[in-house]
């Protein structure tokens, strides 16, 4: 081959080159567009809220709208409730329970 292909080839390898970057940078930009609406899309359509936090949750299950309510409410005369001492292991109740001793 002679300079003259060579350079022509040259040409060609590069011309190429630059069609095929070309190309690829307008796929890029494309891709970045398309992307870009199917986002905004996808956030219009989201119509979730965030998960509530452990206060809220208490509040629901209380049927309450704030702590603060359930504390202003009067007594509705039911007795109050007993809890046993986990620090002791005895019971708040006021029954007894069998204790077994151990085998010999």
């Amino acid at each position: 081959m002679d300079k003259d292909q060579q350079a022509e080839i040259a040409k060609a390898v590069a011309a190429e080159a630059k069609a095929s970057d070309e190309r690829r940078s307008k796929i890029a930009a494309d891709t970045r567009k398309r992307v870009a609406e199917e986002t905004k899309e996808q956030i219009a359509r989201q119509d979730t809220q965030p998960t509530p936090t452990q206060e809220e949750n208490d509040r629901a299950k209380l049927g309450v709208s704030s702590l603060e309510q359930l504390d202003d409410k009067e007594p509705d005369g039911s007795p109050e409730e007993t809890t046993r001492n986990l620090a002791s292991g005895t019971a708040a109740a006021d029954y007894s329970t069998r204790s077994a001793a151990p085998k010999k």
